[in-house]
C-alpha cells in the first residue's frame, strides 16, 4: 500500500487493519467498538472558484463551513464524489491526509488523542497513527474548524 511507504520511509509506528467489507464512513466502524471519537475524517472541499481544500476533524464532530471561510477567505462546500475523486485520485472513504496533494486544515480536537484511526487509501484497510505523528509527512494549519451544537 502507498500509505505504508510513506510511513515506514519517514519511521512512523502505525497498525493497518484489513476489514471484510468495505469501510466508507466513520459509523461502519462502530460495529467494529471503535466510537467515532477515535476516527479522523479527510472531508474535501471545494471553493467557489474551484480550488481544493481537505479538513480533519474527528469522526464524530460536523465541520463549519463558515470557520473554514472565516480561516482561508473563500466560501467553500462539500465536494461531490466525482470532484473527490477527480482532486484526490481517491474515493469517499479511501482519502488519507497523507496520500493527498492540497492545503490541509486539521481541527485542533484531533490532537487530543494519541492514537485515531484513519483512512488508509483502500475502502478495506483502516490506518491507525499518532496524528502528532502527521507533521513529519504533511504541511497543514491547526484550527477550531468544528460545528459547536
Amino acid at each position: 500500500m502507498k500509505v505504508e511507504k510513506i510511513l515506514k520511509k519517514n519511521n512512523i509506528k502505525y497498525k493497518i487493519i484489513k476489514h471484510n467489507r468495505k469501510i466508507i464512513r466513520s459509523d461502519d466502524l462502530e460495529d467494529k467498538g471503535i466510537k467515532k471519537e477515535n476516527v479522523c475524517k479527510t472531508i474535501i472541499l471545494k471553493t467557489r472558484k474551484g480550488d481544493y481544500i481537505a479538513v480533519c476533524l474527528k469522526g464524530e464532530d460536523r465541520i463549519d463551513t463558515k470557520k473554514v471561510k472565516d480561516l482561508i477567505g473563500k466560501k467553500v462546500d462539500v465536494a461531490s464524489h466525482e470532484s473527490v475523486k477527480k482532486s484526490t485520485g481517491l474515493k469517499i472513504g479511501e482519502v488519507c491526509p497523507l496520500l493527498i496533494n492540497m492545503p490541509i486544515i486539521i481541527d485542533k480536537r484531533i490532537f487530543e488523542k494519541d492514537e485515531l484511526h484513519f483512512g488508509s487509501g483502500d475502502l478495506y484497510y483502516e490506518l491507525i497513527l499518532n496524528p502528532k505523528d502527521l507533521e513529519k509527512v504533511i504541511n497543514y494549519k491547526i484550527a477550531d474548524i468544528t460545528k459547536n451544537e
